[in-house]
């Protein structure tokens, strides 16, 4: 079977998609042909156009399409014109392989099938978050209402096959009575056996040799507790705690500016995707604070949950929050409400117990053995592709 995957941002650049990955290996596993069709768009000021328009990545056929996006200060129709200039781009391409299954990776590469859509090519939905939810953090309620509209029409008229990251998400598609899969962005617990030397050099390089090291490596923007993480380790005593903070965002500067000359922290600027299970496993707790008031953060399961499962370590999650319902259910962590510094700051200091820790990390290991795992992911996702093509 001839498989297009869709995706909005390169491929490999900064570092591999790993759910992008992850999914297209287990398909070329069962002897599929996967192509890979990104677009490879500006990051960080840095142009993408030196890449090579086509190439190989164990397996996975890669081609890239190039279109540059104007500043968001651009007037509105100049960056719609460019957006649908990539999409027939990317259409051309998918004609040209005549695949069996197009197999698009979040909102904006669905919108890419209004010019490919054929009785004979399946089309699959990708939703790694909930679009509209996460718009509303920067746009109009005008703007998210039609963003959940245009989904809802796409959805309807396009779509053979739904998949999404976790059940909150995947009500709201059945609520459009389209057929849906949860599958998750686990992690492997093989991924996380790191031998102790390189554990402890980590460690001592962070200069937390002998600390209870509290781990956030993710986004560094807003309504993540980030400014209430730091605060709590700045101006209160955590006992022998230690706090490491990787990632990029728009609050990067600002979360430097606030750990700087702190003693007892560190931050660590961008981390390679490859890098995390290092982090990881190293650290002694997990820390996932996100705001319940929005609702993309209060239904989203993040990477960093599953990345502690799978290393075997507790987390620190907010109350009201698919995050906080998973970690009560296993019994892996601590949850805490949202702003409230004193009970973060006590949730910190009773887990430097390392008993403590030692129990809610076995917790955490055992539900990524049982069912928190990838493996458990690939036959959904392996599942959905025989459904369809029934």
């Amino acid at each position: 079977m001839k498989i297009v995957m869709v995706l909005g941002n390169d491929f490999l650049k900064p570092f591999v998609d790993n759910r992008v990955y992850k999914e297209a290996k287990a398909l070329i596993k069962k002897g599929n042909e996967v192509t890979v069709i990104c677009w490879a768009r500006t990051i960080d000021n840095m142009s993408l156009n030196n890449l090579p328009i086509t190439e190989k990545y164990k397996n996975i056929n890669i081609i890239r399409v190039f279109q540059n996006i104007s500043p968001i200060s651009n007037p509105i129709f100049i960056r719609i014109f460019q957006h649908m200039t990539a999409f027939k781009k990317i259409s051309k391409i998918i004609k040209t392989i005549k695949p069996d299954v197009v197999h698009c990776h979040d909102f904006n590469t669905l919108l890419s099938m209004i010019f490919v859509k054929k009785k004979n090519t399946k089309i699959i939905y990708d939703s790694h978050e909930d679009y509209p939810s996460m718009l509303s953090d920067v746009c109009s309620s005008l703007t998210v209402a039609f963003s959940r509209f245009l989904e809802h029409t796409m959805v309807k008229l396009f779509t053979d096959a739904v998949i999404t990251v976790c059940p909150k998400i995947a009500e709201k598609f059945q609520e459009y009575n389209v057929k849906t899969r949860v599958i998750m962005n686990c992690k492997n617990v093989s991924e996380y056996n790191i031998p102790d030397e390189g554990l402890q050099k980590t460690r001592l390089l962070l200069n937390a040799e002998d600390k209870t090291i509290f781990l956030y490596i993710g986004s560094l923007g807003k309504y993540r507790g980030l400014g209430d993480l730091i605060n709590v380790f700045k101006e209160r005593n955590c006992d022998n705690a230690f706090l490491v903070i990787g990632g990029n965002g728009i609050m990067k500067h600002d979360v430097m500016e606030k750990m700087r000359h702190m003693h007892n922290a560190r931050f660590i600027g961008t981390v390679q995707a490859d890098r995390v299970p290092l982090y990881t496993k190293a650290a002694d707790v997990i820390v996932s604070l996100l705001d319940p008031v929005k609702e993309s953060h209060r239904i989203a399961l993040p990477n960093k949950l599953f990345e502690a499962m799978a290393a075997g370590k507790p987390v620190i999650a907010s109350e009201n929050t698919s995050t906080a319902d998973i970690v009560s259910n296993e019994k892996c962590g601590v949850i805490v409400q949202y702003g409230d510094a004193k009970k973060l700051h006590e949730s910190i200091v009773y887990l430097t117990d390392k008993n403590v820790r030692k129990k809610l990390g076995y917790n955490s290991l055992k539900a990524a053995e049982t069912k928190y795992n990838w493996e458990e992911q690939e036959k959904e996702l392996l599942n959905t592709y025989k459904s369809m093509m029934r």
